[in-house]
């Protein structure tokens, strides 16, 4: 966290050319004596920072003085402006744009000022964007975090979590943290997180990095995998490679898929999102649960309208279009 505000106060005086330590306290959020800490910790580095007391002083960079770019090839500072576009487009934090772009002027606009690349992970509602905020922030300043969780089994319980680190694996968004309600450290995917509140009570746990693939660490419902074999109609080509890695096209040009999935109920729905483009044909006992689920499907449609909302007391009215 030090050599990060050593760099953004550096940059700060780049850009305004002088500013007081009161100021620089409350913009990095530090007390004062932790601001001339840092400009004699830039002065022993060999940055010509200065100060000086009295009305009009303050703190200041040495005129003309620019970062020594010759420590680093055009090549080089290509590659650091390219990392941190790539951050950027994930949601650095507040504050990000603005400081690539005045690192970018620094290296002289290597690359042009391009984004060589945009990652976005958001949904169309910007509602995971916001989620992604609130939980860098929580992150950074390591502050807890409160929530309330849907398990697997489709029970909501309330979690109160130390949040050490966003994993993404397997096409999901985890949150890597420590549960205080089970003493032990979880995974907990953003799409069943609600009511998600950073809490002004901070922790002090050190992050380690975590190997995910360890099977204590995966979360509860993909322990179990099983190996499926699936058949595909051809006007699904798009979403089977995208979906899938072992793809054989098949003399019909329908799609033959074998895959290894969680035994859960996640599964089931991700195959009956292909509606009847998509059948499992092998393990047998997985291909009955699928023609139960279907069979229960069918006898709900099978209802007519008026006893569907007569069952589900809902009114005709909010079912139109209108509404």
């Amino acid at each position: 966290m030090t050599n990060s505000r050593l760099l953004q106060l550096l940059l700060q005086l780049l850009n305004q050319g002088k500013a007081t330590a009161p100021e620089l306290a409350e913009k990095f959020e530090v007390s004062v004596r932790t601001i001339y800490r840092d400009v004699d910790a830039l002065s022993a580095a060999g940055v010509p920072i200065y100060t000086t007391p009295g009305k009009g002083g303050g703190i200041f960079l040495q005129e003309g003085y620019v970062l020594d770019r010759t420590l680093m090839t055009a090549s080089e500072q290509k590659r650091i402006l390219m990392a941190l576009q790539s951050l950027q487009a994930v949601d650095a934090g507040e504050g990000s744009a603005e400081l690539l772009n005045k690192l970018g002027a620094l290296f002289q606009k290597a690359g042009g000022g391009r984004r060589w690349m945009r990652v976005d992970f958001s949904d169309w509602t910007g509602q995971r964007s916001a989620l992604f905020s609130q939980l860098q922030e929580a992150i950074l300043t390591q502050r807890k975090v409160t929530f309330t969780y849907l398990s697997y089994k489709g029970t909501f319980v309330d979690r109160e979590v130390e949040p050490l680190q966003l994993v993404f694996k397997s096409h999901e968004w985890y949150l890597w943290a420590f549960c205080n309600l089970r003493q032990d450290f979880r995974l907990f995917k953003l799409t069943r997180m609600q009511a998600v509140n950073v809490t002004q009570e901070t922790f002090e746990r050190v992050w380690q990095e975590v190997d995910f693939e360890d099977k204590g660490l995966q979360p509860k419902e993909q322990h179990a995998l099983v190996k499926l074999k699936l058949v595909f109609e051809a006007r699904l080509a798009y979403r089977v490679y995208e979906s899938f890695s072992d793809v054989r096209k098949l003399a019909d040009g329908r799609f033959f898929v074998t895959c290894w999935l969680p035994d859960n109920v996640t599964t089931y729905d991700f195959i009956l999102s292909f509606g009847d483009q998509g059948e499992v044909v092998a393990p047998a006992s997985f291909r009955e649960a699928m023609r139960q689920r279907i069979a229960k499907l069918n006898q709900k449609y099978s209802l007519p309208v008026d006893e569907a909302i007569c069952r589900e007391k809902i009114t005709k009215e909010e079912l139109t279009d209108e509404t």
